[in-house]
């Protein structure tokens, strides 16, 4: 199997991980905030228990990453609802 290839099977197996974490977390997120848990509350239990599991799991200079990468999506407006920068 030649490089492209197998980029294209990491890529799709990356996918299918996110969209499989993703659905865990509209659950989780969704079960908080019906047992009457504030979203910002929920919000930030999530952030700082990922950010957390990422410094013990793979240590401090991974969770700094990952914020300077939050940094960068929230400063290219990736957290706007409207998506719209002016």
């Amino acid at each position: 199997m030649d490089g492209a290839k197998l980029e294209e099977i990491d890529a799709l197996i990356l996918a299918e991980k996110r969209s499989i974490t993703r659905e865990i977390f509209a659950e989780a997120w969704e079960r908080a905030l019906e047992d009457g848990i504030e979203a910002e509350v929920i919000a930030r239990a999530f952030i700082d228990g990922a950010l957390g599991e990422l410094a013990r799991a793979s240590g401090d200079s991974e969770a700094l990453k990952m914020i300077a990468m939050i940094r960068s999506m929230e400063q290219g407006g990736e957290f706007l609802l409207d998506k719209t920068i002016q």
